[in-house]
């Protein structure tokens, strides 16, 4: 286990990509149709016990996770009694390109998981009406989460994002894109 020194704490910070997902399985048969022709996919039944099976190999103070229904789902489903927070610097790269990385709307997302806290993430109205709205790079991305972890005053942190997010945060580059990271496996993450 690697431990993160940020700001005179002593950080211990794991990241998770979400389980398996319908656009994943989809993806053998329909290939890049898979991430063009369905939005915000959800998990599998097998990638919901992935989650499932995840519970208790690490509990956190805090779990941060993308805005996507596969995050959410997975984060939900393996700890449901941490305070979880959406965060919009932890979706996947590439985010406007591909439909399959465009989340909900705020408030469908806002049902679906009520122990979710989305404070940070804006409303459909924000996004409609500010067009100074930056799209976000993997670079930016990473830039945020930095930010908010040195700044953080909790021990240990999960992150639940995308295999693509975890790689460049690992590596810094997103490698072999057909080289995926394990579904619902807990990654040491120091920086």
């Amino acid at each position: 286990m690697l431990l993160c020194i940020l700001t005179m704490n002593r950080m211990v910070i794991y990241g998770i990509r979400h389980g398996e997902a319908w656009h994943n399985v989809l993806f053998n048969t329909l290939g890049l149709a898979a991430y063009t022709a369905f939005e915000d996919s959800t998990l599998t039944v097998r990638g919901m016990g992935q989650a499932v099976r995840g519970r208790g190999q690490v509990v956190p103070d805090i779990v941060y996770v993308s805005p996507l229904t596969r995050t959410l789902q997975t984060a939900t489903l393996m700890f449901p009694e941490t305070p979880i927070i959406a965060v919009e610097w932890l979706k996947e790269y590439p985010q406007h390109t591909q439909i399959i990385n465009r989340r909900s709307d705020k408030s469908k997302l806002k049902l679906l998981f009520p122990t979710v806290d989305f404070s940070q993430i804006l409303s459909e109205k924000d996004l409609l009406f500010n067009s100074d709205t930056p799209k976000l790079t993997l670079q930016t991305q990473h830039i945020c989460a930095r930010q908010i972890l040195k700044e953080s005053a909790h021990s240990t942190v999960v992150l639940v994002t995308h295999s693509s997010w975890l790689k460049y945060f690992i590596y810094g580059d997103i490698g072999d894109e057909n080289n995926e990271l394990k579904h619902c496996t807990l990654y040491p993450l120091h920086k």
